[in-house]
């Protein structure tokens, strides 16, 4: 789509119906002139990679893993990378880098910790080294996630920071720049579940943080009356 909304190129890519019924939820470049596709099948618990470049397109299911959705693509070199969640009690977090021949360079499961049992991300950054930091969301949503993957999957580090909106509430963690010196910035909301606390009412936050994903500075911003949305 061009900047004044038309469109520049349109194609479709056909799955047959017994295979899976896509539900797109996430697109990223190949680093070549194509992209990767990736999302669930509906009623369905698998989810999919679609490789399309011009007219050509390959599709695959990423195994039967119950409860599987990913919601998070991005490329490295010419390479998949995906991430997302299992929903098992606790969500845990899933990481894989597919190769542009089909192969698998990755697949891995990433478990939150006692007091953060959930690790669902929103986004993600690709270093020059092919190293990958994942922003999020753990503990019931309750707390952040910063969480660096190195080249070959292994975990770099891993934090959930908490925002300190009280008992109740959400943080959700579904932005993240690099700073093009040392760390990051990071965007996020949170979300009334029950109560009238006013310390605790819809809002977002920008969160600093260094370059092994601590807070170093944090603000919150609330709009409207309390209550406001």
């Amino acid at each position: 789509v061009a900047q004044d909304g038309s469109v520049v190129e349109a194609r479709s890519y056909d799955v047959p119906a017994d295979v899976c019924n896509v539900d797109v939820n996430a697109l990223a470049s190949d680093g070549a002139g194509g992209f990767y596709v990736a999302g669930q099948c509906l009623g369905d618990p698998r989810s999919f990679l679609l490789h399309a470049r011009g007219a050509t397109s390959t599709f695959r299911l990423l195994g039967d893993i119950t409860g599987l959705r990913v919601n998070v693509a991005e490329h490295i070199g010419e390479d998949a990378f995906l991430a997302g969640s299992i929903a098992e009690g606790a969500d845990a977090l899933v990481a894989f880098r597919i190769r542009a021949d089909g192969t698998v360079a990755y697949a891995k499961r990433y478990d939150g910790c006692v007091n953060a049992p959930d690790a669902i991300p929103s986004t993600a950054i690709v270093g020059p080294l092919g190293e990958v930091t994942l922003a999020g969301s753990g503990g019931a949503q309750h707390n952040g996630l910063v969480l660096r993957l190195l080249p070959d999957g292994s975990v770099g580090f891993a934090t959930f920071p908490g925002f300190g909106f009280g008992a109740g509430s959400v943080f959700l963690l579904d932005s993240l720049v690099e700073l093009p010196t040392t760390g990051y910035v990071g965007g996020g909301s949170s979300v009334r579940l029950t109560g009238m606390d006013p310390e605790d009412v819809p809002s977002a936050g920008l969160v600093g943080f260094d370059a092994a994903g601590h807070i170093v500075w944090a603000n919150r911003y609330t709009f409207g009356d309390t209550g406001a949305y």
